[in-house]
């Protein structure tokens, strides 16, 4: 259950918070924030192929690349514990300076994915979810984002820094943007990561949600208390989440991505 506080903030005649974004309260020594836990079917439903597809190239050693075509970090991660490894995602106010307020953590166990999305229900529990989520991703062994060493893990650190608070994360780091850009540069359009998970999956997969639109949303929750789009954010975040294990699994297995996937 989310705080007396969260629910009187959130109220107005409508809603509760807690109704939209179903979390629990978590404390640390630093404050409090909100941690919503689900699973990657409650996003994903019919995802058990890609599930047991994870499980073989990842659990079971069914991956065989010759270790000289992996970066270091792709190494660690091919052949290290799957269950070691975890997946971030942020969403922030939008530019430099301005808090993060969502943070999407995601690991694999026991034959399933675990998807924490530590939200700031307000400014002041923005030092909390650094905190929480900190400690949690230095529970693991490896880290995966994608484009995180340009803004994610950057940003995080500045945010601490700003909180007063010490940052160091421990796991090996693989940056997925840039294995990617190796593999497939120059062959399809573009390579953001809704691109890259539409080729993959061979569909539209997401919402059409754009990022850009993300901080305006948080904005009118703060501002006005406004819920109603709250949902398409986690979503969202719980998307890039989902892609960046796609599209692990597609550079372990070798997948040639083209053009032809945007034909009809």
């Amino acid at each position: 259950m989310l705080s007396e506080e969260g629910k009187r903030k959130s109220s107005r005649g409508g809603p509760l918070l807690e109704e939209i974004v179903p979390g629990v309260a978590v404390e640390v020594a630093e404050g409090e924030c909100c941690v919503v836990e689900r699973r990657l079917e409650d996003f994903w439903p019919g995802c058990e192929d890609f599930l047991s597809q994870y499980k073989y190239y990842l659990a079971l050693g069914g991956a065989r690349i010759c270790q000289g075509e992996l970066s270091q970090e792709m190494g660690v991660f091919l052949n290290g514990d799957p269950e070691k490894v975890i997946y971030l995602d942020i969403e922030t106010g939008g530019r430099s300076g301005t808090s993060v307020f969502l943070i999407g953590l995601m690991h694999f166990t026991d034959g399933k994915f675990e998807i924490k999305q530590v939200f700031a229900r307000d400014y002041s529990e923005e030092k909390a979810a650094l905190v929480y989520s900190q400690d949690l991703v230095n529970s693991f062994d490896v880290l995966v984002t994608y484009n995180g060493k340009v803004f994610d893990i950057p940003f995080l650190a500045e945010r601490a820094r700003v909180s007063g608070l010490p940052f160091n994360l421990k796991p090996v780091h693989l940056d997925l943007l840039p294995e990617a850009r190796k593999r497939w540069g120059g062959l399809i359009p573009d390579l953001r990561l809704s691109t890259l998970q539409v080729l993959i999956q061979g569909r539209k997969f997401r919402d059409a949600l754009a990022k850009e639109k993300i901080p305006g949303i948080y904005d009118d929750f703060m501002k006005r208390k406004t819920l109603q789009r709250l949902p398409e954010v986690f979503r969202h975040n719980a998307f890039d989440l989902i892609a960046m294990a796609q599209l692990a699994l597609s550079l372990i297995c070798g997948d040639r991505l083209t053009q032809q996937a945007f034909e009809p």
